[in-house]
């Protein structure tokens, strides 16, 4: 507390988010609006979950943002693309859960801002690639370039449900020779195409 006259000046610093009251008074009497609450907030207590590294283009990306220890405040959510503003969905759960959609149609790093009143959280920003799906499965093909002869060959790539459903390979050898193929799942995005 510093003294200036007839003015006093009471300084403090909070050591915790939360609702703080504040009382005023010359003897026993509250002055003013006193008591009276603050609310306080910590932008480093709002935490990122679930945040993937790579999306699809055209697909939802969704993430949650966990704000429960920050204290009150506003939570906002800014995502750019190549410096466009990218629509979104910012969707309040319960207790100071949120959940994020969005969907990026073009194949570019998107920046994700997040802030507590104004102010950035903890690792903010961060960054989700999109990428276009059919060019990251051509890439994976053009890259298995050698086989070697009389051993079982395979192809490996990734694709959503509806791409596995139209997927079709024609293996030609070089006497015209027709090769028999199975598609095999590994996991509920990766198949593996054997030739025999």
């Amino acid at each position: 507390m510093m003294a200036d006259g007839n003015e006093q000046i009471v300084t403090y610093t909070p050591k915790g988010a939360g609702e703080h009251t504040i009382n005023v008074k010359v003897g026993y009497h509250h002055l003013g609006d006193s008591p009276y609450k603050v609310k306080v907030f910590d932008p480093r207590k709002v935490k990122a979950i679930d945040i993937q590294k790579k999306c699809y283009t055209g697909n939802t990306c969704t993430f949650q943002v966990d704000a429960t220890e920050a204290g009150d405040g506003i939570l906002e959510v800014v995502i750019l693309c190549e410096g466009k503003t990218i629509p979104h969905r910012l969707t309040s759960l319960d207790n100071g859960f949120y959940e994020v959609s969005f969907t990026g149609e073009e194949p570019q790093r998107h920046r994700i801002h997040i802030t507590l009143n104004e102010e950035l959280v903890k690792g903010s920003p961060f960054w989700i690639e999109y990428v276009d799906e059919m060019e990251e499965m051509l890439a994976e093909f053009e890259r298995q370039q050698f086989v070697q002869i009389r051993t079982l060959a395979g192809i490996t790539f990734r694709g959503t449900a509806g791409m596995i459903d139209q997927f079709s390979t024609e293996i030609i050898g070089t006497g015209k020779q027709l090769y028999w193929t199975t598609l095999s799942k590994l996991d509920c995005h990766r198949h593996v195409l054997s030739t025999r």
